[in-house]
């Protein structure tokens, strides 16, 4: 294995376990958004506002081919990876487990800021379609998946375990 990338719906705490297990396994971490972020200098809502959604994928796939480059990290990916099965397929060629951390809709909605999302925030609604057409996605390509449920930080030991034993096994394996 040479590396993690985290997917699943944003507020499903990808940053935070994928920022842990990183720091956990002495891995160095990247999340995508923030590399293309420094790329842009700009935030994801502007790139969406000024150039695009369609621009933001493209950028995320270039973003995926330099990283997976790197030996020993741990990738965060934003929610809409999955929507290319290009981006999960450059990640698995190059030796990456994919896991994916699941979480209730309603856990989801407590957590996030609608306005910094750009997909959301001219209607919060929206989060049941992109979680009802993203799911699959998620299950389908994941490695690994992991639900988390309830209080994420005194899940921490659960999931960080479960990351170590499904990573010792090449076949998927549902957590």
């Amino acid at each position: 294995m040479k590396g993690l990338a985290f997917i699943g719906m944003m507020g499903s705490g990808k940053t935070t376990i994928s920022q842990k297990v990183a720091k956990d396994l002495a891995l160095t971490y990247y999340s995508i958004d923030q590399e293309i972020e420094k790329d842009h200098k700009m935030t994801v809502s502007s790139i969406f506002s000024k150039h695009g959604e369609n621009h933001f994928r493209e950028s995320e796939t270039n973003t995926i081919k330099q990283l997976v480059a790197k030996p020993n990290i741990v990738i965060d990916c934003g929610g809409g990876v999955v929507l290319n099965k290009e981006n999960i397929q450059i990640m698995k060629d190059n030796g990456f487990k994919v896991v994916f951390l699941n979480r209730e809709i309603s856990d989801i909605i407590g957590d996030i800021d609608f306005e910094t999302r750009p997909l959301l925030k001219d209607n919060h609604d929206k989060i049941y379609n992109i979680y009802n057409e993203r799911l699959h996605l998620y299950m389908e390509h994941a490695d690994v998946i992991i639900n988390n449920t309830g209080c994420l930080m005194t899940q921490y030991a659960r999931i960080l375990n479960e990351i170590k034993f499904s990573c010792r096994s090449l076949t998927n394996v549902a957590i």
